[in-house]
C-alpha cells in the first residue's frame, strides 16, 4: 500500500532520498523514524482509526494485545532502523488477537498492523 508521491514512478519506500544506496535510512522529517514506516511521509497509506485499534500493555515484556474492530490480517515489528524483527499473518477473523515478543530484544520498536483496507502503526516499548 505504498504510492509514488512524487511521480518518478518510484514507490516511496524505494526511494533513496539521502542518496547513499539505501532507501531503509531516509528520515526527511528528522523524528527517528524511517520514512518508509511514517504514514504522513508515505501519502498513500490509510489509517485505522485510533478508536477503531485498541494496542495493550505499552511498554510490554511478553505479550501485546490487540483489539480491533476491522480484521487484523497480517502484523511486522520494525526496529528504529526499519528492519523487521518479527512478523507474522492471522488466519482466522478475531477482534482481538495476540502477538508475542519474547524473542525480540528490550527496545524501542515500530508495530505495523494491516487489515483488508488500511494500515496501523504505533511506537511500542519491550521491557
Amino acid at each position: 500500500m505504498d504510492d509514488d508521491d512524487d511521480n518518478d514512478t518510484v514507490l516511496t519506500k524505494n526511494e533513496d532520498y539521502n542518496s547513499n544506496g539505501s532507501p531503509a535510512d531516509d528520515d526527511t522529517n528528522g523524528n527517528g523514524v524511517a520514512d518508509y514506516l511514517e504514514a504522513n511521509v508515505t501519502l498513500s497509506l490509510d489509517k485505522l482509526s485510533l478508536s477503531m485499534v485498541k494496542v495493550f500493555p505499552n511498554p510490554v515484556s511478553d505479550l501485546i494485545f490487540v483489539e480491533s474492530k476491522n480484521n487484523i490480517k497480517s502484523y511486522g515489528i520494525y526496529n528504529l532502523l526499519g528492519k523487521v524483527v518479527l512478523e507474522g499473518k492471522f488466519m482466522r477473523k478475531k477482534e482481538a488477537v495476540e502477538i508475542n515478543t519474547k524473542s525480540i530484544l528490550q527496545g524501542t520498536y515500530i508495530l505495523e498492523l494491516k487489515s483488508e483496507l488500511a494500515s496501523y502503526r504505533r511506537k511500542i516499548i519491550k521491557i
